[in-house]
Order: C-alpha cells, then structure tokens, then sequence
C-alpha cells in the first residue's frame, strides 16, 4: 500500500491533512464527491463545520492586536485638540496685536470733532492731528479759468475755425499767455522752460532791525531809477513800527507794482524790478531820507545786478526770450515749425503739453469735440445763450492761477472773440490780524497745512470775516476704539482660562473639566504675561487711578470697561489719557533721548553707549573773501531734486547764501546755504549716509564762492550715522537715530542722538554713555505680549503649534505603519479559522464516508453469508 499527497493544498500549507486524497489512496477508490470538495478554496464561513463563530473572535483577537495602534490614534486625537486650541489663541493674538497697534503711539488718537465760527469755510480731521484752533479771513476763493466767445452762431453746425488749433492748459504758471502755430504736426507737444527770467536784484548792506520805525517825512522815502533811465522814481512808505516781512511788504506796496520787496534769510532788504529779462536794471539814488534806515546808505551797494532772459523750448528747440513787453514772441520748433506766444509774467521753469488738433470742417460742433478729445485738460462746449444763438465756452479742468486756458483768443473769427468769462485765481486766506499776519495761497479751495492733519474746504470769500477753526476732542470715538481694545484682551484671557482650567463642572459632579492646556508651559506663560501686562498699565498713571479711565480688573483678569466715564476724562484731558495707552521713555543723558519703539521691544532700562556722533553732510568753502568777483552757475543736487544759482559779480557771500537758499527751497533741495566764519557754507538738513548732496559750478578758484574744487566737475557731499551699542549689543544707526539689535530685548528700540562730535570727543574715553528707560503703555504692553507670542520668527505660541504639527504627523506616520501588520495578522488569523474549518468538513465528509463504507460492507457481508448458505 502507497500513500501519495499533494504539496499544493492551502490546508497541507498550513499543516493539516487532505483526509478524502489520504483515504482514497488506502482504499484505491476515487470518491468524486471529496475529489470536489478539496479542489475547490477553503469555504469562508464562520462556524459551517465547527458551530464556533470566528468572525467575532477575530475580531475581538484583532482589537486586541490594534491596542498600539488605538493608543496612537489617541494620542493624536489630543495633539488635535491642543493644536486647535493653540489655533484659536494665535487668532485672539492676532487680533489683538492689531487692536494694540493702532493705539500705542499718539497717531492713533487722532478722535477730533472740528467746529468753524462762520460757515466760510469747514474741516475734515485727518492723520496726524493735534488738535489747536487756528483763525483767517478768506480773501477769495479758487476759481477755474474760463472764457466764452464774444459772437454767436445759429447753428453747431456753423464754421467758426479753420486749420488746426493749439491748446493748453497751464502756461499761467510758467509765465505763458496765449499760444498760437504754424506748421506744427498735429498731436501732442512739449513747451518748455528751462532757464527762468528774473528782474534786477539790489540787496542792502546791512541787515535790518528786529523792528524799524518809519516816521514821515523823516525817513519814509527810496529814490530808484529803473532799467537804466535818466528819470528817478520817489516811493514812500507809511509811517509806521514794522517787522522785516511787514517793512518790505510796505515798500512793495508804495512801489505800486515796480518792485518786489523781501527781507532775506540774513535779515538784508531785497529789491527785484518786476519787470523781465536782461533789459532790466535798478539803482537806488542817494536822494531818498529812508537809504540809511533800510541798508542803503553807501555807492557801492546802490546799483544792483540785471535781470536775466528766460530760455523756452519747443519739442527741444531752445529759444532766448527778451521781450517782456506782452508783445508776441515767436518760438521756433522743430522742423520749421512755430509757436507765436505772449509772457504773462516771469518765466519760470517747468512745462506743458500743448496738443495741436484738428478741427475738422471747422464748424462748432468739430471744434468742440477736438478739444474735448485731445485729453489737454480743458471741457468745451456749445451753450446756447438764446434762442438760435450758439457759442464756444472753454473752461479748464482745473482750478488755480497756474491753470489757465493758453489759446489764440483770435482764432475763431466765425464765433468772435475769446472773453474771459472767470480768470484762474488760486484760493487765500490771511492767516491772524496782528503783526505777524500772513496770507497762504492754494490753486484749489481745499487747503492742507495749516493745522496739522486738517483739511480745511473754503465754503465762501468774506474779507471781512474771521474764521475760526478748532479741534474739540472727541471722547466718544475713542471709547469705542477702547472698548475693541478691552474686548480683544477679554477674549484672550477668557479662552486661556479656559484652555487651563482644573473645575468642577457642578457641585455634584465627581469628574472635574480638564482644559486641553492645563500645565502647559506655553499658555499658562502667556496667561501671566497678558495679566501682567494689563494689571501694570492699570496701577496709577498721569490721569489717576484707573477707576479714573473707566478700566477696572475683575477677579478671572478680564476687563470690565465704563465708556462713559473714559469720554469724559479723555474730553477733559485728551493727552494724558493718551499717554496711559502709549509708549515713552525716559533718558539719564540730555545727550539722547527716548524716540519710538516696537511691538518687539521689551520694557526695561537699557544701557546706551554712543561712539560716533552723526554728522551733516557739509561743503565749505576754503574762500573767505566776502564777496565774489566771478559769477559762476552753482548745482546742488540731492536724490531726484536738482536747484541751480547763478552768482554776479560784487554780490556779497550773504547774497550769494540768501540766493542760493531761495532756489534750493524752489526745488525742493534739502540743502541750507549760510555764511559761517566768513566763508560759504552748505549743509543739508538732515543726519547721516543718506542725506548726501553733490555740487558743481561753472568756474572755480579765487573770486569764486569756492564751494567746488574743479569746473564742471560734480563733487559729493555725505554725511556719517551715529554708532553704538544698546544693552551691550552692536547698534544700527540712522542719521541720530540708534536702533536697538534685532533678537535682543532692545529689538524696535529706537534712541535719539543729538550729540555733536565735539561733545562725544569731550566724553570719558571719546564714548557718551548714558541709559534710556522704555515704560509701555497698556496698548503698547499688550502689543508687545501679542509680538512675543505670535511673531512668526520665534513666537512662543508659533512655535508651540509647529511643534505639534510636527508631533501629530509623526504620530500619523506610526498609524499608518500599523496598517499593513494588522491587516496581515487579520488575514494570517481569517485563513488559519478557515482551513480548521475546512479540515473538519473534510473529516465530517471522511466520517459520512467511512459510515457509508462500513454500511456497505456490512451489507456485502450479510448478501455473502446468505448467498453461501
């Protein structure tokens, strides 16, 4: 007897024995009934042969299995919560800091409610307000230029024109009238001045008094003759005690338009002929009483220098103008082309776009939608102005005597002439009634500078009228920024009492409410900071008590806040309830001082070492000769601004600095020019490596100012910054300005240095020691507690949330790991339960068999016996 089995069986794999192939083989029979059941895959029934359920007790061995795996998901399950959590707190930071921000320095309380005496003029409060009152009487208002043609037309139709047109708008303020062309291209083009014309000039001797008397007929007249005239010209000035603006606004007034009269930055009398150009000429006789008084006493100083041309281009084509006369001046352009202009007043620098259109068929219609289309800046219409009668109107876009309308006023024979309908005015006011009154000038009637953040609109002109603009405060307003102030910290605290909380939830309850942060280092450290940082700005300050404030602490470190009784302290002392809210400091040197800070800064007292003073860039002139003897043009340029001067002969170096300085104003050059020790002297006005400026001039050398060292050559002038330490690391200075090492304590810290290099060289050691003391206020303290937790560098509260960032995905990462094991061990346990099942079918099926076998037998034995009897 042999006994063969087959290594391919699943359950022979798993070390069980095929029965039905075993007994077959002791047999020699093949049953077809357990050939079938074995090759088929082991059924998958739960307790088919066995009754035992194995579903569930795989499930339960595989619960048992995932116990790690449910421990991690757990764990995770927390991180989430936590992570959620720090969330919500980083949003209640964020919102905080920004709450905080807008009231820690005085630019956020700026909650002012604007009251005007007279309805000529109101106000707008803006950035920067300071509150005041300021008084003025409005002389006129801003008007628009605009002009309607003398005749009219019985049709839009009606030719009034023909040929191109040229048309501006602008020319009022380079000293440009009207404007005509020929054989311009049509399209846009460039007028342009580039050298300004001026009058002659005369700068007395000798400075003026802080108040000169002019009493009459004892020295009230100046005796003048202009542009070289044999004829003397006698003005006289009322009698009166005046300033040196008031004495030469009264000699220009009893000039009666001959002359502009100022008083220099060096306190001298200056006279300029308002007449233009090189033609132009001033002498001041010695027959006037008043010589003396006003500095111009000696022969020597009574002759002043000529006027100079003005240069205009076109598209590029310079052109020398010296006719001042209001006669036209013809301007050549490009390509034989011609601009016919007239000066309205001294040409200065600058320019314009002029469009030259086409008008078409020439009719009103055509003319009106050129100018309209060419973008120049000035409306044209067709208005009627009576049955069947049409005119041009011409109006410019903008307001202002710089604006005005530049034409040919001839140019529409068919319509008439051009009238001006309203001449561009620019908007005045005169500012105080006293001595010191003066008149402010704008091309709108919206005038910003008088008062600082203050829009002021101009409503209506009464000479008459004073004006009086005040800023009341306004306590209301900022009750309401307080109180997003108290609710953003309240939310803060509140979630973080939460979020560490160790309670009861009832009387009755045996399980107490567990926080998500309960012990954690990072909440529970903000918690103390926030209550810090409110608990110290709550102690006693400039305006009292708290209580004073309306601001009270409650016993879980939440606010509770009585806006009513904030506005009325802030009503009454807008100042110093803004300094409980905002940052300052102290300094123990006179030498430096407490200037801003940052969220970043931490309050403390910090050590200060400054060892180098800041500098002004400086050029000063190695000649002291007192005047100059050779004129020369002088530029001084300073980042995109560029100022030039053009020195006389004889003219004094005070001249020369009072001169130069009007024209750095003019441009916009933050350079000061001023006689120092008898030299020329340049100096720009603010501190440090960025406030450089360069210089070049014509001509250099003995009888020049001497402030260039080579002709035609720019030399740069640059400035130093302060350098130093703040809490023993390296500082970073600007200007006088030293700020404090970002990552240190002092970070934001910004300290004022306004120590020369002659007082630090005076310092022990050439080194200005000193400490500034930065106390926050509560908006301030709050802001910093808010940077501390939530600046993305190394904010505690972002830290802690990368952190469990990083946790939970190395926790998800284990999870996943555990997958594929538990599903084999699954599978591993699913297919031993399924082969045991298998087996005892198989031996089920074997015992039916070996029941069926032993039964036939039995029988075969029986039929034998009675067969063989």
């Amino acid at each position: 007897m042999s006994v063969s089995s087959s290594s391919s069986s699943t359950s022979q794999q798993l070390g069980y024995l095929n029965t039905a192939q075993t007994l077959s083989a002791l047999l020699g029979t093949t049953d077809t009934a357990l050939s079938s059941l074995e090759s088929s895959q082991p059924i998958s029934i739960s307790g088919l042969s066995s009754g035992i359920n194995s579903s569930e007790i795989v499930a339960e061995l595989m619960k048992v299995a995932a116990q790690p795996q449910a421990e991690l998901q757990a764990q995770l399950n927390s991180a989430s919560t936590v992570l959620a959590t720090y969330q919500s707190l980083s949003s209640d930071i964020a919102t905080l800091q920004s709450v905080s921000d807008t009231l820690e320095s005085p630019s956020g309380w700026q909650a002012w409610i604007p009251n005007s005496t007279t309805p000529d003029a109101s106000a707008t409060v803006g950035s920067g307000a300071i509150g005041g009152s300021i008084s003025f009487s409005v002389d006129q208002l801003a008007q628009a230029d605009s002009m309607i043609s003398s005749g009219s037309v019985s049709s839009e139709s009606t030719q009034i024109t023909s040929g191109p047109l040229l048309v501006a708008v602008g020319g009022g303020g380079l000293g440009i009238g009207t404007l005509a062309s020929s054989n311009l291209s049509i399209g846009n083009h460039t007028i342009a001045v580039t050298q300004a014309s001026s009058g002659a000039s005369l700068a007395a001797s000798s400075a003026l008094g802080s108040s000169t008397t002019i009493t009459k007929g004892s020295n009230d007249t100046i005796d003048y003759s202009l542009d070289g005239g044999t004829t003397v010209q006698t003005l006289t000035i009322a009698a009166g005690t005046y300033t040196p603006a008031q004495l030469a606004a009264a000699v220009q007034s009893a000039s009666g338009g001959n002359l502009a009269a100022s008083a220099n930055s060096t306190g001298e009398l200056v006279l300029t002929t308002t007449a233009q150009g090189s033609g132009a000429s001033l002498e001041v006789t010695s027959g006037g009483d008043a010589n003396s008084t006003l500095g111009f006493s000696t022969t020597s100083n009574s002759i002043g220098t000529s006027g100079a041309d003005g240069v205009v281009t076109v598209d590029g084509v310079a052109n020398t103008v010296t006719n001042y006369t209001g006669s036209p001046v013809t301007l050549n352009g490009a390509n034989g082309s011609t601009v016919t202009a007239t000066v309205s007043g001294p040409l200065v620098v600058g320019s314009l776009t002029a469009a030259e259109v086409n008008t078409g068929n020439g009719s009103l219609q055509s003319v009106v939608s050129a100018i309209n289309s060419s973008g120049i800046g000035i409306t044209a219409s067709a208005v009627t102005t009576g049955q069947g009668q049409y005119n041009l109107s011409l109006q410019s876009n903008s307001s202002g005597a710089a604006n005005t309308i530049n034409i040919d006023p001839g140019a529409f024979s068919g319509a008439g002439q051009l009238v001006t309908v309203t001449s561009a005015q620019n908007a005045q006011v005169t500012v105080g009634t006293g001595p010191g009154a003066f008149q402010v000038t704008n091309d709108s009637n919206t005038i910003s500078g008088l008062m600082q953040g203050v829009t002021i609109d101009l409503q209506a002109a009464d000479p008459s009228q004073e004006t009086t603009i005040s800023l009341q405060p306004d306590g209301q307003t900022m009750a309401s920024t307080i109180q997003t102030l108290v609710t953003a910290a309240n939310q803060l605290i509140t979630d973080l009492n939460a979020a560490t909380q160790f309670a009861q939830s009832s009387p009755s309850s045996t399980s107490p409410t567990i926080g998500p942060l309960l012990g954690d280092p990072t909440a529970e450290g903000l918690l103390q900071s926030a209550l810090s940082a409110m608990s110290g700005a709550i102690g006693v300050n400039s305006s009292g008590s708290a209580g004073a404030l309306g601001i009270t602490m409650n016993s879980d470190g939440t606010l509770s806040f009585d806006s009513a009784k904030f506005a009325a302290a802030y009503d009454a002392n807008p100042t110093a309830v803004a300094n409980t809210f905002t940052s300052g400091g102290t300094s123990s040197s006179p030498l430096m001082s407490f200037y801003e800070s940052s969220d970043a800064t931490a309050p403390g007292t910090y050590q200060v070492n400054v060892t180098q003073a800041a500098s002004q860039a400086t050029d000063t002139s190695s000649l002291t000769a007192g005047a100059v003897t050779t004129a020369e043009t002088l530029t001084i340029a300073s980042g995109t601004s560029t100022a030039t001067y053009t020195t006389t002969a004889n003219e004094t170096y005070a001249q020369v600095a009072a001169g130069l300085n009007q024209a750095l104003a003019k441009a916009n050059v933050a350079v000061n020019a001023e006689v120092v020790n008898g030299a020329l002297q340049l100096t720009s006005m603010a501190y440090g490596s960025s406030a450089s400026f360069s210089v070049t001039s014509t001509a250099t050398g003995t009888g020049t100012t001497g402030l260039a060292n080579s002709p035609n050559a720019s030399q740069t002038y640059t400035g130093t910054d302060v350098q130093g330490t703040i809490d023993g690391k390296a500082a970073t200075g600007t200007g006088q300005l030293l700020l404090g090492a970002t990552g240190s304590a002092a970070q934001g810290l910004l300290v004022d240095v306004n120590a020369t290099a002659s007082q630090l060289a005076a310092q022990s050691g050439g080194t200005l020691s000193g400490s500034v003391t930065y106390s926050p206020g509560m908006a301030q303290a709050l802001a910093h507690v808010a940077y501390a937790a939530g600046n993305p560098a190394n904010g505690t509260l972002v830290s802690a949330i990368s952190g469990e960032q990083s946790q939970m995905t190395g926790l998800q990462q284990q999870i996943t790991a555990w997958n594929p094991i538990l599903q084999a061990q699954q599978v591993q346990l699913q297919d031993e339960y399924n082969a045991m099942e298998t087996s005892l079918a198989a031996l089920k099926s074997t015992q039916s068999y070996l029941n069926q076998f032993m039964n036939l037998s039995s029988s075969s034995s029986s039929g034998s016996s009675s067969g063989g009897g």
